[in-house]
């Protein structure tokens, strides 16, 4: 069951859904140097595939990481859905990511028939960008 999303892929790819339509001319959200990196994109949401469970109980993480001049309008938010349900908030980062401006978001104990991880990014300049990177499911321990 164990399930990687590390976006090892050549720069300029994207993986994903982009949701919403790029209103910047500039922005990019595509895949850089193995990470899924937003940059002035107004509002996009990456999703994984759904996810089958398998009746096992999972756990999962991925890193968030910041750069440039974020401010508080701008996000990244962290949700799953269980069996096609609605969306549930594990995390966020607001602005920009304190300290090495990397975090890791995470949520134990996650049981049911499939698995959907959604992460919704929003900035609004090229000079700012958010990255994913590392998105990862693993048996409950």
């Amino acid at each position: 069951l164990p399930w990687l999303e590390n976006f090892n892929a050549a720069d300029g790819t994207f993986k994903g859904s982009l949701e919403t339509e790029n209103k910047y001319k500039n922005g990019s959200f595509e895949v850089q140097q193995g990470w899924l990196v937003a940059r002035g994109v107004g509002e996009v949401a990456y999703k994984s595939e759904v996810i089958g469970l398998e009746g096992q109980t999972v756990d999962f993480s991925m890193v968030l990481r910041s750069q440039g001049d974020l401010e508080e309008h701008d996000y990244m938010k962290v949700y799953y859905s269980l069996d096609g349900g609605s969306e549930i908030l594990v995390g966020e980062a607001i602005g920009k990511i304190a300290g090495s401006g990397y975090k890791v978001v995470s949520q134990e104990g996650i049981s049911g028939k499939t698995l959907q991880i959604i992460v919704r990014i929003k900035n609004s300049d090229v000079s700012e960008h958010y990255g994913l990177d590392v998105v990862k499911v693993d048996l409950a321990a």
